[in-house]
C-alpha cells in the first residue's frame, strides 16, 4: 500500500513538471514571435542585389552574357520586405527604351528608370540609390538571310540522268548572329537511297543541321527529282568562221568534227544536226595561234555531256 502511494506521488509530480515545461515552451515561442514581429516590422536601409532582364529589347539584339545582369539597389524597407527580396523574389525588369546600341556595346541609363523600378517592388519601399547608374553589356546583332537549297549529286543507275531537281520551298531563311549568318551560302538536304536511282522521285527530306545559335524557317522540304533514260548520239558537223575578212581563204584541217552528246530518249529522236552550230574565230589566226579552238555557237536545250572531238584544229592560209 505504501508503494502505491509512492508511485502516485511521483506521477503527480511528473505531470506538474511536464506542465511547467509546456508552459515554458509556449512562453518561449510567444516571446520569439513577439521579438520576430517587432524586429522585422522596423524599417532598415540595406543594399539588395537584384537580377534583372529587359522588357523591350529589340528583336535583333542578343546579349552575350545574361548571367551578368545584376543591379545593386539601396532600399529603405521593413525587415519582412528584405526577407521577401532575399528568399522569394529578387528579380526586376528594366527597359531599353533609352539605350544606345553601337558597335556591339549597349549603354543603358538606369537612374532614369527609378519610378519604373519602384513600381515593381513589394509594398511601400523607397529606393535611395542604384548602382550602377549606367549599365553596359555586349551584344550580337541578329541578321536574316535567305539561302538556297542545293542538292549533292544523286547516285543514278547507268543510262539515267536527272533532268531537274526541285525543292519546295527552294530556299530557307536563317536568323542569328550576323557573323554566323554570313558563314552560310546554301544548305543541303539529307537523304539516303539504298539502291541506284532509275526513276523519278518525290519525297520529303530533312535539311542539314546548322549552328545551334541559328534559327531556320524550315527543317523539312519536299524534293522532286525528274529522272530520265539517256542515251548518246553523234553528229559530224562542219565548222563556220567568225570575224573572217571578205576574200580571205583559210583551210581547216579537219573541216568537220564529231559532236557527241547525251539526251533523254524521247528528245534524242527529234534532235537534228542543224540544231548545232560550230565556229572558229579568225582573231586567233591574227594572234598567231598554232591551232584554232572550236566553240559551240548553238545547241539544243536539255542535252548533257556535250563534247567535241577534237576541240582544236589546224589551219592553212591560202595566198591570194
Amino acid at each position: 500500500m505504501k508503494n502505491e502511494s509512492t508511485w502516485a506521488t511521483l506521477l503527480q509530480k511528473a505531470l506538474m513538471d511536464k506542465g511547467k515545461i509546456r508552459f515554458f515552451l509556449v512562453f518561449l515561442l510567444l516571446s520569439f514571435v513577439f521579438w520576430f514581429f517587432t524586429k522585422f516590422s522596423k524599417e532598415y536601409t540595406e543594399v539588395v542585389v537584384f537580377q534583372f532582364d529587359w522588357s523591350d529589347l529589340p528583336a535583333s539584339i542578343i546579349p552575350l552574357d545574361r548571367q551578368s545582369f545584376e543591379i545593386e539597389v539601396t532600399l529603405n524597407a521593413t525587415g519582412f520586405q528584405f526577407l521577401y527580396y532575399k528568399y522569394i523574389d529578387h528579380y526586376l525588369t528594366l527597359s531599353s527604351e533609352n539605350a544606345v546600341f553601337e558597335k556591339g556595346t549597349a549603354t543603358v541609363p538606369i537612374n532614369a528608370q527609378l519610378k519604373y523600378l519602384q513600381d515593381q517592388l513589394f509594398g511601400d519601399n523607397s529606393i535611395l540609390n542604384l548602382f550602377p547608374e549606367t549599365f553596359f553589356f555586349n551584344y550580337q546583332e541578329l541578321a536574316n538571310k535567305r539561302i538556297p537549297i542545293v542538292s549533292k549529286p544523286l547516285d543514278l543507275a547507268i543510262g539515267y540522268s536527272q533532268s531537274e531537281i526541285r525543292f519546295s520551298p527552294d530556299s530557307i531563311t536563317i536568323t542569328g548572329p550576323i557573323d554566323l549568318v554570313d558563314q552560310y551560302q546554301s544548305i543541303e538536304p539529307i537523304f539516303t537511297f539504298t539502291a541506284k536511282i532509275n526513276k523519278s522521285i518525290s519525297v520529303e527530306v530533312a535539311l542539314e543541321t546548322l549552328d545551334n545559335q541559328l534559327m531556320v524557317s524550315e527543317q523539312n522540304v519536299w524534293m522532286e527529282v525528274d529522272v530520265k533514260r539517256f542515251s548518246e548520239k553523234t553528229f559530224k558537223l562542219p565548222i563556220s568562221w567568225d570575224n573572217l575578212p571578205p576574200g580571205e581563204v583559210v583551210k581547216l584541217f579537219p573541216d568537220k568534227i564529231m559532236v557527241v552528246f547525251a539526251a533523254p530518249l524521247e528528245q534524242l529522236r527529234v534532235i537534228q544536226s542543224t540544231d548545232f552550230e560550230l565556229k572558229v574565230d579568225y582573231n586567233e589566226v591574227l594572234a598567231g595561234a598554232n591551232k584554232l579552238t572550236v566553240s559551240i555557237l548553238k545547241s539544243p536545250d536539255g542535252i548533257k555531256n556535250l563534247r567535241l572531238e577534237p576541240t582544236a584544229i589546224d589551219y592553212l592560209i591560202r595566198e591570194q
